[in-house]
């Protein structure tokens, strides 16, 4: 029989309402961990910040992937924490620098962390061990997927896990953040008369265009630009753009704040990050190994 499994998107500390979709997808909680008789949980990445429950949050999907009951991935901010409190290899720097920017994006998990510290050590350890991506006939990565960074991030049939490009960062730096932090380029636009620079998220499974125009750039969190000229952008934008055939396997994303209804942007794409920290709606996507994706399969709870 096939496993079914739902595919849950960002959580950002919000553990009261995962529990609370659990509970909806017909999870029960036997003990400390959430099973489903018939399903098990996929999670997107992206389990800290923003939100007020952030260890209860980290408790629920750990325990449910230790005993079995759900697969992980790590996102963006999960890494950029691991980063933050991680020496480089051979010295006592940091490999993020302590800044203003990222005590304040830390700010809510470490006032939870600071009174269970051992609770921080065991999740920086946790995600340094997850895979970066799932493929299990479908995919799932927290922000894109380029066949290059697949075969690259594979290692003797596994895929690696944050903790094993560590020895050799350098070489693997690049692909980590593709796949966490997705396809970017620097955008000049001329709004009211003012040009401006800004580096915009790419719709990246497009075709490469010819130009890139408004219909290759997520604006959705920018909506002012929609209305505004494109005057200049990367020449190398164009390289940041990885076609995803809709004959290809179902692909699940998080990371992208996607305030819609869905989060279907092609038959076989599944944004799953409506934007809990904007909307408060914490998605999942039950898939049981359909080919086309399907708006009625996505559960919302807010």
């Amino acid at each position: 029989m096939q496993q079914s499994y739902d595919i849950i998107g960002d959580i950002h500390g919000h553990g009261d309402l995962l529990e609370k979709l659990l509970l909806k997808l017909g999870y029960d909680k036997l003990g400390d961990v959430f099973r489903h008789p018939k399903r098990k949980a996929v999670f997107c990445g992206d389990y800290i910040d923003r939100g007020q429950q952030n260890i209860k949050a980290i408790d629920i999907v750990k325990n449910m992937v230790v005993n079995g009951e759900a697969l992980a991935i790590p996102g963006n901010h999960d890494l950029a924490f691991v980063q933050y409190h991680t020496s480089l290899e051979g010295t006592e720097q940091n490999m993020i620098p302590k800044s203003f920017s990222y005590d304040r994006m830390f700010s809510n998990t470490m006032f939870e962390f600071e009174k269970a510290p051992d609770k921080m050590f065991e999740f920086i350890e946790w995600v340094k061990n997850l895979p970066l991506f799932i493929e299990e006939g479908f995919r799932v990565y927290h922000g894109c997927r380029s066949e290059h960074v697949k075969e690259l991030l594979t290692k003797n049939g596994r895929v690696m896990s944050f903790g094993d490009t560590l020895a050799d960062y350098q070489t693997y730096k690049a692909a980590v953040d593709l796949i966490t932090k997705s396809a970017s380029s620097k955008i000049t636009f001329s709004f009211n008369g003012i040009k401006n620079k800004e580096k915009i998220r790419l719709k990246w499974w497009k075709q490469k265009p010819e130009i890139i125009s408004h219909d290759q750039l997520l604006l959705h969190l920018r909506p002012a630009l929609f209305d505004a000229e494109i005057l200049e952008y990367e020449v190398d934008a164009y390289n940041n753009f990885y076609p995803y055939a809709e004959n290809e396997n179902p692909l699940f994303l998080g990371h992208f704040c996607f305030q819609s209804a869905h989060g279907i942007v092609q038959s076989n794409i599944c944004i799953t990050d409506l934007c809990v920290i904007g909307t408060g709606r914490l998605t999942a996507y039950r898939y049981d190994g359909e080919s086309v994706l399907e708006e009625k399969k996505i559960w919302i709870v807010q």
